[in-house]
């Protein structure tokens, strides 16, 4: 009887495929998105829908609903119980499929066929900019940002966003040049689902954009989901809003093209001062102060200082992204004009560290002065050990071919050559500490910020230390030079 019912629901989606309707090759892009999130919807239905299994999916909490017009797949699990729904129509019959705990009932009955969509109405794709507020890893200090995808007449609704892989220690797999990302779609309850367990508010803002560049958005986002999720981790490249801005550039590029002329056109406003900034800059200005921007602030480096990128470029925080858009048209008319939605409450829970980076290095830099009068050299290793530290963290960011890790200017005072040339270091102690000294003068009074103030202290503090030893080595050619001379 299983096998019977299996065989049941396997022709029922062979028939609901087989009667989607073609929606041209002007609408193919809409076309193949639809189709193909059905397609996958169906399958996962047939293979869920175990009738001779008391486990079949219980544990899914958001039902996977298709609808159209002459075809409906509803998924919908509740306590334990499944329930199947299907509809096709074919020649004015209409088949029913109802799997309710192991029960199942198929009819059939006439019905008339029924009208196809406008694929051109305004409201046949709804597009809206999903932000999520800033969560408290260094991965999420910036908020995140996605689109949905809305078609009411089908009942799809999905969010596309890039993602990193969903692993643990992230920050050590980027190190190792072995963390992945790739544009996900998803459905809201998902995201929802994952925001709401880290306490991070979420907003929507419903686009306004002509039909043709919505379908144009729906095909580009799905050409990037094919790309896989084996893509390089590169921030500054696909980071979420970067990757947004650029799809809105594709889709619009695509219309245009499909139109055969400049139809379309996306006019940003004046760009404000705050975009002649560095992304570094950009970054410090809008996370929260604490070791989270800390750690990232001494990761980042290379294009992250660079002050000549393109200002569009530079559109990295999702709360930038909606500044701007609130100011952009297309083809005069402004990008956003609803009311936003709060789809979960604002929390703003991490708004940075009580005790900060510069805490600590400022009691360093307390304990390397109380070194000075102190003949055992416990915290002169101290501070050379965090010293060497971040030294082998910068020169392996500087050999990694890492995104947005090219170059800093921390591997000036944070380089592992004094512990390698530590026993030599009454000649080389007075220079370094020089170079040091000039350096911590010298971040303060660059164009741009290039270090944080916890740098600057840090490197203050192991200068101190080597001054100490560079006068210790003073002192002792003084005495040798002193008991060689001739006695009168």
């Amino acid at each position: 009887m299983t096998d019977n019912l299996r065989w049941i629901l396997f022709l029922v989606g062979v028939c609901v495929w087989a009667h989607i309707p073609a929606f041209g090759t002007q609408n193919a892009a809409l076309s193949n998105s639809l189709s193909e999130i059905r397609s996958r919807q169906i399958t996962t239905m047939l293979k869920d829908a175990d009738i001779g299994s008391e486990y079949a999916d219980l544990n899914r909490q958001t039902p996977a609903t298709v609808s159209h017009t002459d075809s409906a797949i509803n998924v919908e699990t509740v306590t334990g119980k499944e329930t199947v729904t299907g509809k096709v129509t074919e020649t004015g019959k209409e088949t029913e499929t109802e799997t309710v705990t192991g029960k199942v009932t198929v009819t059939e009955k006439e019905n008339g066929k029924e009208s196809e969509p406008d694929m051109f109405a305004n409201d046949f794709i709804h597009v809206s900019l999903i932000v999520a507020e800033p969560g408290d890893v260094l991965y999420s200090i910036l908020g995140h940002a996605c689109l949905r995808m809305q078609c009411p007449y089908y009942n799809i609704d999905y969010l596309y966003s890039y993602e990193s892989e969903q692993v643990r220690g992230r920050v050590g797999r980027f190190l190792l040049n072995r963390l992945k990302m790739g544009m996900y779609y998803l459905s809201l309850e998902e995201y929802l689902y994952d925001n709401r367990e880290e306490d991070r508010g979420v907003v929507e803002y419903p686009l306004n954009l002509p039909p043709e560049v919505k379908s144009e958005l729906w095909r580009s986002l799905d050409l990037k989901v094919e790309e896989g999720k084996e893509l390089d981790y590169d921030y500054i490249k696909r980071g979420c809003t970067i990757a947004i801005v650029k799809s809105m550039d594709e889709a619009i590029s695509f219309a245009n093209n499909m139109s055969g002329e400049q139809k379309y056109k996306l006019q940003y406003p004046k760009w404000d001062e705050g975009f002649d900034r560095t992304l570094r800059e950009i970054v410090y200005d809008n996370a929260p102060k604490g070791w989270q921007l800390f750690y990232g602030m001494t990761l980042v480096g290379g294009q992250v200082d660079n002050p000549h990128l393109r200002k569009k470029d530079k559109l990295i925080i999702p709360a930038d992204l909606v500044r701007i858009w609130k100011q952009t048209t297309i083809n005069g008319t402004p990008l956003i004009t609803e009311e936003p939605q709060e789809l979960l409450p604002l929390q703003h829970k991490y708004t940075g560290d009580r005790f900060t980076p510069l805490h600590a290095s400022l009691i360093i830099l307390l304990l390397a002065v109380i070194g000075l009068f102190m003949k055992q050299p416990y915290i002169d290793y101290m501070i050379l050990g965090i010293q060497t530290l971040i030294g082998l963290l910068m020169l392996w960011l500087l050999v990694m071919p890492l995104a947005g890790s090219e170059w800093s200017w921390l591997i000036i005072p944070f380089n592992p050559m004094p512990a390698i040339f530590w026993k030599w270091r009454r000649y080389w102690a007075l220079p370094f500490a020089v170079v040091i000294v000039i350096w911590c003068i010298a971040m303060p009074l660059a164009p741009h910020r290039i270090v944080e103030y916890a740098h600057i202290v840090l490197a203050a503090s192991f200068a101190v230390v080597l001054l100490k030893y560079a006068w210790s080595a003073y002192r002792e050619k003084q005495h040798i030079e002193t008991f060689n001379s001739p006695q009168i």
